[in-house]
């Protein structure tokens, strides 16, 4: 060991086994001196072994230590990254109003919350005089700009301290005209505009870099950059709720140049995407799948690493006419023209959603320079699988409290069957979610199935076609529940029998309903019993697979953990 202790230890042990200093102890003059030298040597091998720690690349903690080599792989760690979404725009509050002249938003256009989280259109936008209202792509952040001025060296760099640069969202002008960014100067030549951004290795900035006149155009002395950005709050840009964007802190002109007094806004879905930079442990295990993939999507294995690496991305599913044709259970190398060049994309966010149109945009932008320009990405909409857990549970003896392991019960099965825990392709086993609850602490034994639910909305007034995602299905476990959007409680409507018809409760008529039980397949109409908007309903409908082993059907299907029905006691003995 080399803590202080225990070099001076050593260094008094060594000297007092020789004669002519065993009674170094009792000379304090000695003392001071070997611990001043034992604390120096503390502090160089508590360096040395520091620095050697941060050059291992599975030992290092700071990040700036990985940074420093993940060049070597090829990797470019993300920024933060402002979330992305649209905001309804218009010129009255019930957005049913036409402007009496075309109306101008251009990119930058300050939007907010009212508070501390602000957002600027992505694009410049027009609200027409036919138009009560219009869809304005946003971005998270605050707009900033800086301007310098060059002085006409080789390879000329201008740095921006901000660690809250966004990631991707930015702009370079060079005397009014845009500049394009690019991965590097070497494939350009002396008349390219280009640049390239380096982050500083702390992450806390960028490097703007020009190029020499012979890879990249030269910028000349006296040149004007300005440098468009917007900085973002990352993770803490999420706007979950709807009619959240409320305000345009931008003063609006219209195409008169006049200004709009009267402008609205607001947020009829989420705003989501936003996250931190890069963390520690992503750098760790990204940079060298960059490296390993060459940062190439031609394999399956290579998009999912890619799109992995995407700070919002939490799961990912990717398949092709390859893995169709073994789902259909004929020859893999079948060819299929609809299928031909098709990449299939099921994406889960890190909100546990299907990624949005916003998000969807920007995935492509990222992604086409890395893949085949025959590729065809093709997003599928992810099925969530409900699954609830029916438990019927006996605790080995009262040394156990009902109440406790009950709770202890639920918590176990909520982690081990959450969707962070499960994943694409994964089908579910009798015999290990039965052995899962064998292990809870005080189950002596125990009853247990899984039902499943899915929650659909009616397409007509009281219509809806059903596909359920796991089949074959006992019909007689079918259960159909209704509810207004804004009521807590469903009410049971139509229940299964044996061969799939969806027989009504009282009150209701459900005749011509039905669902086959050996595809999932089926229609429902409510003929009489609602009497609300159609739009202001949401269906659920209950049931069971006939068989306990709960078996994907799809490739975009995932389960998910939904909720317990606990029953417990104590075991007999």
């Amino acid at each position: 060991m080399f803590d202080f202790d225990s070099i001076v230890n050593r260094i008094f042990a060594y000297l007092s086994a020789k004669e002519e200093h065993k009674n170094i102890f009792e000379d304090s003059a000695y003392t001071s001196l070997i611990e001043s030298f034992a604390q120096e040597l503390e502090f160089y091998y508590t360096a040395e072994g520091y620095h050697t720690r941060e050059n291992q690349w599975k030992l290092a903690r700071n990040k700036s230590s990985l940074l420093a080599q993940s060049d070597v792989h090829g990797y470019v760690p993300p920024r933060k990254i402002s979330s992305r979404g649209f905001v309804k725009f218009g010129v009255s509050e019930n957005f049913n109003t036409f402007p009496s002249n075309t109306v101008n938003i251009p990119k930058y256009t300050q939007f907010s919350n009212g508070g501390d989280i602000q957002f600027v259109s992505d694009n410049d936008y027009q609200m027409t005089t036919g138009d009560v209202s219009i869809d304005v792509g946003v971005v998270q952040g605050i707009y900033r700009s800086e301007t310098f001025i060059s002085t006409g060296i080789d390879y000329e760099e201008f740095q921006v301290t901000n660690s809250s640069i966004e990631n991707s969202f930015f702009e370079v002008f060079v005397n009014g005209i845009t500049y394009t960014k690019v991965d590097t100067l070497l494939d350009y030549t002396s008349t390219d505009p280009v640049y390239i951004i380096e982050n500083f290795v702390d992450l806390t900035g960028i490097s703007i870099k020009f190029g020499n006149g012979v890879f990249g155009k030269k910028l000349n002395s006296g040149d004007t950059i300005v440098f468009k950005y917007v900085e973002t709050l990352g993770l803490d840009g999420n706007i979950v709720g709807v009619g959240i964007v409320d305000t345009v802190e931008s003063v609006i002109y219209d195409i008169n140049n006049d200004q709009v007094d009267d402008v609205f806004c607001t947020n009829e879905s989420g705003i989501a995407g936003g996250a931190e930079e890069a963390s520690l442990e992503e750098i760790r295990t990204q940079s060298p799948r960059v490296f390993q993939t060459g940062d190439r999507a031609v394999s399956k294995t290579d998009y999912i690493s890619i799109l992995e690496d995407l700070s919002y991305v939490k799961k990912v599913n990717v398949w092709g006419a390859y893995e169709t044709n073994i789902d259909n259970g004929v020859d893999p190398w079948t060819f299929i023209e609809s299928d031909e060049n098709v990449v299939k994309v099921a994406i889960i966010t890190e909100s546990n959603e299907n990624v949005s149109d916003a998000q969807k945009s920007q995935i492509l932008e990222d992604i086409n320079p890395n893949k085949s320009p025959t590729d065809i990405i093709s997003f599928q909409t992810v099925d969530f699988i409900n699954l609830i857990f029916n438990i019927s549970a006996f605790v080995v003896n009262s040394s156990y409290s009902l109440t406790d392991v009950k709770a202890n019960l639920e918590l176990e099965v909520s982690e081990e069957y959450s969707i962070d825990n499960l994943s694409f392709e994964q089908n579910l086993y009798e015999s290990d979610y039965k052995r899962f609850i064998d292990s809870v602490d005080g189950i002596k034994y125990h009853n247990t199935y899984i039902s499943l639910y899915k929650e659909l909305s009616f397409s007509a007034p009281y219509t809806l076609d059903i596909q359920l995602p796991i089949y074959p299905i006992d019909p007689e476990t079918i259960k159909v529940y209704v509810k207004l959007i804004s009521v807590d409680d469903y009410t049971l409507v139509a229940t299964g029998d044996s061969v799939g018809d969806l027989i009504a409760e009282s009150g209701y008529n459900t005749d011509d309903s039905n669902i086959n039980k050996n595809t999932g397949e089926g229609a429902l109409l409510i003929n009489s019993g609602l009497s609300d908007p159609y739009e202001d309903y949401e269906v659920r409908i209950e049931y069971q697979s006939t068989s306990n082993d709960l078996l994907l059907n799809s490739r975009k299907d995932i389960f998910q953990y939904a909720e317990s029905r606990i029953t417990i006691q104590y075991a007999r003995s």
